[in-house]
């Protein structure tokens, strides 16, 4: 006989320079919405969701210093986002 359960998502890695909440924590469709510190500019994904294979939709974004945007394009002043 198979028995089947749904597992949380895994826990999110702390956000240099922001932070984020869960809108129920990391039980399966929660969502988690990301925000940076003032002065930082978020990259990336700005919402993420726990998804039925408990993943988390999309990758972690990054907060990052000394940015401008000029219509769609980032122009980082202070920081690379290459790891």
């Amino acid at each position: 006989m198979f028995n089947c359960s749904i597992t949380d998502c895994v826990t999110l890695s702390p956000l240099s320079h922001g932070g984020f909440t869960t809108t129920n924590g990391l039980s399966v469709e929660s969502s988690v919405l990301y925000s940076c510190d003032s002065g930082f500019t978020l990259y990336g994904n700005a919402q993420r969701n726990c998804q039925q294979t408990s993943q988390w939709s999309g990758d972690s974004p990054a907060c990052v210093a000394g940015t401008t945007c000029r219509g769609n394009i980032f122009i980082l002043m202070s920081e690379q986002l290459s790891s």
